[in-house]
């Protein structure tokens, strides 16, 4: 399941320092974040907005569960306001409405993923103040109540526990998607039957916090897997 949890739609105007910096239009400080509030990890490549803006993702690396990434209408402007270390999946051209409107979701192959309209008198915050809507409850409905305002200038933060979801690839092969800390380094340990546990090898989260390793199971064999924080 994937969703929308942030939306900055009417970026508060340029400030002198960003129009010294040489940026001429507040409407390039919009942004889009997604994530995958479950504990799956999403495939995004081929997934575009068919109303709203218009983008599609070409970005080939799974979105971890739990964890974040955005699409923004400038990445300068974006990194210069909010300073974010968000993963950037790329940019849109066609700037969202500051009046509300909808936005719609599909999958590479054309399934509905996701659809909600936003409006500019959801939250006086959001229209020019610097503050986006923000989706407080990632598993309920998008109605209006459920959204909320961030802090002026700022990304609201991520969760920063750890994610960990598991892929076949082939009858004994698995891929192991962390979702966690951006360039945090953790301790992947292994059981067959979740009482002896022992140290299966480090990942180190890239800062896209995200990290991916492959493991063998034995086709009669059961394996549990966690993992540790050792350094951030």
């Amino acid at each position: 399941m994937l969703r929308v949890r942030e939306i900055m739609y009417y970026p508060a105007a340029l400030t002198e320092e960003e129009i010294e910096a040489s940026f001429t239009n507040d409407d390039d400080f919009e942004y889009l974040i997604l994530t995958s509030p479950t504990d799956k990890a999403i495939v995004l490549k081929g997934i575009r907005f068919t109303d709203g803006i218009p983008f599609t993702v070409e970005d080939e690396t799974p979105l971890a569960p739990g964890r974040h990434a955005v699409i923004v209408r400038n990445a300068e402007a974006f990194a210069h306001r909010y300073g974010s270390p968000l993963r950037v999946l790329g940019t849109y051209s066609q700037a969202l409405s500051n009046g509300g409107e909808r936005l719609a979701v599909v999958g590479a192959f054309d399934e509905p993923i996701l659809e909600f309209s936003y409006r500019d008198d959801c939250q006086e915050a959001t229209n020019g103040d610097g503050s986006a809507l923000l989706l407080t409850n990632l598993n309920a409905p998008d109605t209006a109540e459920n959204w909320q305002v961030t802090a002026p200038f700022q990304i609201a933060p991520a969760p920063n526990r750890p994610r960990l979801s598991i892929h076949q690839e082939s009858e004994t092969a698995f891929i192991l998607i962390l979702g966690a800390q951006s360039t945090s380094t953790y301790q992947l340990e292994t059981s067959s039957d979740l009482d002896q546990w022992t140290i299966d090898r480090q990942m180190t989260t890239t800062e896209q916090a995200t990290a991916t390793t492959t493991v063998t199971v034995g086709i009669e064999e059961t394996q549990f897997y966690r993992v540790r924080l050792i350094t951030q």
